[in-house]
């Protein structure tokens, strides 16, 4: 599974109250307006993408993460910052 379908999973997961699980989500749809997800939905997708990944996402480190794509590419920033 990539990172791609790995987070889109998790997302669908913590909101499937809100989210069809047929839904196509696209990496570059924003996450609050086009999925609906706030802050606190968004900290319950982050602990479950730090555990699936052994990251750990520092408040900071959200800064400017509106879509898919952005999370990915911090993922693979702070991976490969640990290596």
């Amino acid at each position: 599974m990539t990172y791609t379908e790995k987070i889109i999973e998790i997302i669908k997961k913590e909101m499937d109250s809100i989210i069809d699980p047929d839904m196509e989500i696209a990496t570059d749809m924003d996450l609050a307006a086009d999925l609906h997800i706030d802050s606190l939905d968004m900290v319950l997708i982050i602990d479950d993408i730090e555990e699936e990944f052994g990251i750990n996402i520092k408040t900071a480190d959200m800064v400017g993460i509106r879509t898919i794509d952005d999370i990915q590419a911090k993922i693979k920033e702070l991976q490969k910052s640990h290596e």
